[in-house]
């Protein structure tokens, strides 16, 4: 083109959870290559992004949800597509939907006609229980007009799963960001969480199925039987689904586990300029998902 793209990149909030950093971080690059790439994410308190980004955000208003997953995708697809239905907001050359909440929105659009068609990354596919949530996770796949992974395992999945061909483009770290240097704010972290001699055992995304976070739990108190001082931090865990039952269950499998109360730190939604330090101060990454797009 003799233009650069405008692109839509549709997340499924302003939450600090993985697909958002992947949506904020791949507007960033298209920046960089000198395209304009917009981020855009439902907002029910209309507070923005978790993090500032080079590329512009759009907080589309949102309406109230309930615990019911299958009802909270409707919704919020709903929104984005009043959003979209103005004629200003949809003036891009590419639309690019990071999740079943947007796929489903964009799908909607593209069957009204107004828009031509969409990309999809597909991070994974979850294993819901209810059948019609299922059937929105795969319209939300299937109607879409290019596919991208972040892994083989998830190319092959597709193929497998819906006859789909992707492209694989995989997850990155930002190596500035996220450097093996100290900056100096690693002391102040450390006693504000709380943290001892270790060793520390870092867990990121909070306490979900997903991220198999009670066998993390089970693992750690083996650990602690040989290493009486280590710590277990869970990191993160704001989300837009309802894990309120594995989080009772986590919380029983705690209590009768028998660890003293500062063995295992949750700490909650992090801020950005804390997690490389968090990272620097663990000994180990504990990453036992049976859920993501890679690893």
């Amino acid at each position: 083109m003799s233009r650069p793209l405008r692109i839509a990149i549709l997340a499924h909030s302003t939450n600090p959870r993985g697909g958002v950093v992947h949506a904020l971080e791949l507007g960033d690059a298209l920046i960089r290559l000198g395209h304009e790439a917009v981020v855009h994410a439902p907002d029910l308190r209309g507070a923005g992004f978790f993090r500032p980004s080079l590329c512009a955000t759009v907080s589309v208003p949102a309406s109230p949800v309930g615990a019911d997953i299958t009802e909270m995708v409707r919704i919020r697809a709903g929104d984005y597509i009043r959003h979209f239905e103005q004629p200003a907001n949809r003036r891009f050359d590419v639309f690019h939907a990071q999740d079943g909440i947007s796929g489903n929105a964009l799908a909607t659009l593209k069957q009204r006609g107004l828009i031509p068609r969409f990309a999809r990354t597909v991070h994974h596919v979850d294993a819901f229980r209810d059948p019609e949530l299922l059937a929105l996770q795969r319209r939300a796949i299937v109607e879409a007009d290019r596919h991208f992974v972040v892994s083989r395992l998830w190319q092959d999945l597709l193929a497998e799963m819906f006859a789909l061909e992707a492209t694989i483009v995989g997850n990155g770290v930002d190596t500035a960001r996220f450097s093996p240097v100290a900056d100096g704010r690693e002391a102040a972290l450390k006693a504000r969480l709380g943290l001892g001699e270790g060793p520390i055992v870092l867990s990121v995304g909070g306490v979900e199925e997903r991220k198999n976070t009670t066998r993390i739990l089970e693992a750690f108190v083996q650990l602690r039987a040989l290493h009486p001082k280590a710590q277990l931090v869970i990191a993160g865990g704001a989300s837009v689904l309802d894990h309120h039952l594995y989080q009772e269950a986590f919380a029983a499998t705690l209590a009768a586990s028998g660890l003293p109360a500062d063995a295992v730190i949750r700490t909650g939604a992090v801020p950005q300029d804390d997690m490389p330090g968090l990272y620097r101060l663990a000994d180990v990454l504990a990453f036992a998902s049976v859920k993501e797009g890679f690893g």
